[in-house]
């Protein structure tokens, strides 16, 4: 599941429809029809755009009416000639908007303290040369 902060627009709502056929193969170059149900309400049309990425996967351009409603966030999408597709997402107001820099800054740093933890080893042979 995918949290979501509330009334955020940085990340799309990312779905994959598959063929009404076989229920495998991806389904390109239609234009499904979302809706979504806010914590447990009825189904409403998503208020941001839908666009087609690539290869059967296909994304709710983000509005923040979309995201308005703490809890789950359910995405129904149909569309001709694929299977209908459900995703739950979860929104929460706790948690931070962060861009693409500030994660990889955030990962950097969880990474090198990870790294850092490792060196006060005490070695139980007493040489103190080892990492035992």
């Amino acid at each position: 599941m995918t949290l979501y902060k509330q009334n955020q627009t940085a990340s799309p709502l990312v779905f994959f429809m598959t063929s009404s056929v076989d229920h495998v193969s991806p389904v390109t170059g239609i234009v499904p029809v979302v809706t979504l149900s806010k914590n447990g309400e009825a189904f409403a049309a998503a208020v941001g755009d839908v666009e087609e990425i690539a290869n059967g996967w296909y994304r709710v351009v983000p509005d923040a009416l979309d995201f308005d409603t703490i809890g789950p966030l359910i995405l129904h999408a149909t569309g001709a000639g694929a299977d209908a597709t459900d995703v739950l997402f979860e929104v929460n107001s706790g948690l931070v908007d962060l861009g693409p820099s500030q994660l990889t800054d955030i990962v950097g740093n969880v990474q090198g303290s990870v790294g850092s933890v490792i060196a006060p080893v005490t070695c139980r042979n007493k040489c103190n040369k080892c990492r035992c």
